[in-house]
């Protein structure tokens, strides 16, 4: 997380910035410590507290580092941002468990996110998982669609057209 925090640190605020990937942080339910994230997170993330309280050790220094890191570099989670059925807000199932309902945190869990500045948050549409694509891995396919600011090329100026052929 301090590497990653510094890359973050190294581009610019002028530069639209997506981080996706796997960080193995289960949010599901924000703690009465933790509502300073709450800003962070859309609404509909806080489901499933009973999944936070059984966590092991690892995986809640994990989560606790992912909300330092969204914190600090006030980074926004895009993966709750609109509401959606809950096939499509978890990322991972657990271990033994087959992909199909019930959608529960006690199957399935939310561990890859994509993140963006809070400047940045309108430029994501949406992001869902894809349990139901086959892939060899408990983690499903992760989809946003984002809007990119694409900067303007100045106009070049045209060259003189030369012919190769000796005037008659």
């Amino acid at each position: 997380y301090e590497q990653l925090g510094n890359e973050i640190d190294e581009t610019t605020e002028a530069t639209q910035l997506f981080v996706i990937g796997d960080f193995n942080a289960r949010l599901h339910y924000i703690q009465e410590h933790e509502a300073a994230i709450s800003n962070q997170i859309p609404p509909n993330c806080t489901k499933g507290e009973a999944a936070i309280k059984k966590q092991d050790k690892n995986t809640a220094k994990n989560r606790e580092l992912f909300i330092e890191l969204c914190l600090t570099k006030n980074l926004y989670i895009t993966n709750y941002k609109n509401p959606l059925p809950p096939i499509n807000t978890f990322t991972y199932r657990e271990i033994g468990t087959k992909i199909g309902p019930p959608w529960t945190p006690q199957r399935y869990q939310t561990l890859d996110y994509v993140l963006t500045r809070q400047k940045d948050k309108n430029a994501v549409l949406w992001t869902k998982s894809e349990p139901k694509v086959m892939i060899d891995t408990q983690h499903f396919l992760l989809e946003t669609e984002i809007l990119a600011k694409v900067k303007k090329q100045p106009k070049k100026k045209l060259k003189k057209k030369f012919s190769f052929f000796p005037p008659k």
